[in-house]
């Protein structure tokens, strides 16, 4: 593939993505329900709980649960490489200040996980840690949820990405976060 569209394929993915999609803590993975059959959509409604990291931009960090639209699909090219593509969307979820104790609504937010040769567990399903921390070449996530206090109405949006190149390792793992 030429690299010029490859490059602007790559960057309309991570754009949309910025606007599109949630987070979650990354020690928690979900996994789907179903084994995930080759160049099939597995779309599953689960219970999902994580944490957004934003102590450092928004004072404290904030715990979310509830249920979320989770897509996943599952290819491999006819080069041998495998494709693992998430995204998920928020149907149902409140969260918590962990130090506050403040409420919040989950009001929106998505996410998507696109993995070239990911690890996968036993049973077949994503192997997340090992994805990132492993022999995965590529790790693009994007993430936003946008949270609104119960008690004052006021909003927080949390942002989360991670980055993984080939070669290179992981070059970024960041939250972030704004309001009103």
């Amino acid at each position: 593939m030429n690299t010029k569209i490859y490059f602007r394929k790559l960057l309309s993915l991570v754009g949309l993505s910025l606007l599109l999609f949630a987070c979650s803590d990354q020690s928690e993975e979900v996994q789907p329900s179903a084994t995930i059959a080759q160049n099939a959509v597995t779309v599953t409604e689960i219970t999902f709980t994580a944490t957004a990291l934003i102590n450092e931009c928004y004072g404290e960090d904030i715990r979310f649960t509830g249920i979320i639209e989770n897509k996943v699909k599952k290819t491999n090219s006819a080069s041998g490489q495998t494709h693992y593509i998430r995204q998920f969307t928020v149907k149902g979820m409140t969260a918590v200040g962990l130090e506050t104790g403040t409420e919040f609504d989950v009001v929106g937010g998505a996410e998507m996980f696109s993995i070239k040769n990911p690890v996968y567990n036993a049973d077949g399903s994503l192997n997340l840690s090992g994805s990132i921390l492993g022999e995965s070449d590529v790790v693009i996530h994007r993430g936003t949820l946008v949270f609104v206090s119960q008690e004052d109405g006021s909003h927080v949006i949390a942002r989360h990405i991670i980055t993984k190149n080939p070669g290179q390792g992981v070059k970024s793992n960041i939250w972030d976060c704004g309001g009103n």
